[in-house]
């Protein structure tokens, strides 16, 4: 099993959901040419999705379910838009950078070509079963996030119409779903990187190279090692030059959606917080049907962790990305010591990996630096909420959670007996 197979079986499990378009293979692979034709079912299924997804927003609009907590109001019109232009990002980036997919596709498949000449090859069977348990465990508590919050929202206080509830809740299914794929694209870019390093550590030609003094002259049996050593050294070179290339078209490929899902889950994220804290206060003091439960309180909460989740394991996978070709810079710079290695290698490398990171779309990178301001930005918003709450004149008359004319008037008929 080559790359291309294996991206063949593991992409088709995030085609059903758009986030991926149906594909096919044209035959045998020849590299420089187009190598996968999109299916011409794909933009009609997802043209027609959004049509219909948007139309759903734009009626919800004129629905009086507007809660009478006015911030309450403004928080869910803000989490429907921001997760609308999220799940439009996310379904239209791909099919409108599929070419790019295509070489993103292909960039893999001749870096595990070339690692293979160099004798590291990569166990693909190993990695299919992997991924297939990661996908089935995370799609497993996905499925029953949307179950308990369906449970609480439609089943138990008719908070909401069913198909409101999909149009609030599908988006971050489908964005979560995306998120999960970005991962795996850029946790391959990290193992393949720490493949080099491997082979850069621990080599046997690698290390007799570390070990050589440094002279101009050396012996004629020492000559033959060193040009096998030098030779190695530059198909890393080579490599390591097609991983930068790679990273560069998966950073312009997935940067439209991180921009658009990020922001989404920073403003859900902060909104639930906030839910999570008017709940906490309210919930002894206003009946069940108000909507202020302990089943309200963990709905909100689930929706945070599954949004903190995914922030801190894309942002830690980008890390290690970081990290690894540090490492492979520092072990190039070693081998400088050697005056018969090329200098050029280490100077145009620098250049290219110093350039190597994943963006949102270039507004802000995706590292730690990134998860410091978004945890600090959530908790200044969620102060600005508390004083704004607090200086609010009516409370309670509404469930904040997705509220609609019903729930109004069985929260107002509660407070008022």
């Amino acid at each position: 099993m080559d790359f291309l197979a294996f991206s063949e079986v593991f992409f088709k499990r995030f085609c059903f959901f758009g986030i991926n378009p149906w594909y096919r293979k044209l035959g045998k692979q020849t590299e420089g040419k187009k190598n996968v034709e999109q299916g011409a079912i794909s933009p009609i299924i997802v043209t027609i999705m959004l049509l219909v997804y948007w139309c759903g927003i734009i009626i919800s609009f004129f629905m009086n379910h507007k809660a009478n907590d006015k911030i309450s109001a403004i928080s869910n019109i803000i989490q429907l838009l921001l997760n609308g232009i999220a799940l439009t990002t996310v379904l239209i980036n791909v099919l409108l950078r599929f070419q790019l997919f295509d070489d993103i596709v292909m960039g893999f498949h001749v870096i595990d070509e070339n690692l293979k000449g160099v004798g590291k090859s990569l166990k693909y069977s190993n990695s299919v079963i992997s991924s297939r348990n990661i996908v089935i465990a995370f799609g497993s508590y996905l499925a029953l996030s949307i179950c308990f919050d369906c449970y609480v929202v439609i089943i138990k206080y008719e908070m909401a119409p069913f198909w409101y509830w999909v149009v609030s809740t599908l988006p971050s299914v489908i964005y979560s779903l995306s998120m999960l794929q970005s991962m795996f694209i850029i946790a391959w870019i990290s193992t393949r990187c720490n493949k080099l390093n491997a082979l850069l550590r621990f080599d046997s030609q690698a290390n007799y190279l570390r070990a050589l003094p440094t002279v101009q002259m050396v012996t004629g049996s020492m000559k033959g090692r060193i040009q096998k050593s030098l030779d190695l050294i530059k198909k890393v070179y080579t490599i390591m030059s097609d991983i930068c290339q790679l990273s560069h078209n998966v950073d312009n490929f997935l940067g439209p959606s991180f921009l658009a899902t990020i922001t989404a889950i920073f403003a859900v994220t902060s909104i639930q917080v906030y839910y999570i804290y008017v709940t906490s206060v309210t919930m002894n003091v206003l009946p069940e049907s108000s909507g202020f439960t302990i089943w309200s309180l963990l709905a909100s909460l689930n929706m945070v962790i599954m949004n903190i989740f995914l922030i801190i394991a894309i942002t830690t996978i980008c890390d290690r990305v970081n990290t690894e070709t540090i490492q492979i810079l520092q072990n190039f710079s070693e081998f400088q010591i050697n005056k018969e290695v090329p200098a050029e290698l280490s100077i145009w490398l620098h250049p290219m990996i110093s350039h190597m990171k994943f963006t949102a779309f270039g507004f802000f990178s995706i590292d730690y630096t990134m998860l410091c301001g978004f945890v600090t930005a959530s908790v200044t918003y969620l102060v600005i909420f508390i004083q704004f709450y607090s200086i609010e004149a009516e409370h309670g008359t509404t469930s904040i959670i997705r509220n609609t004319e019903k729930g109004q008037a069985q929260a107002f008929r509660s407070i008022m007996d």
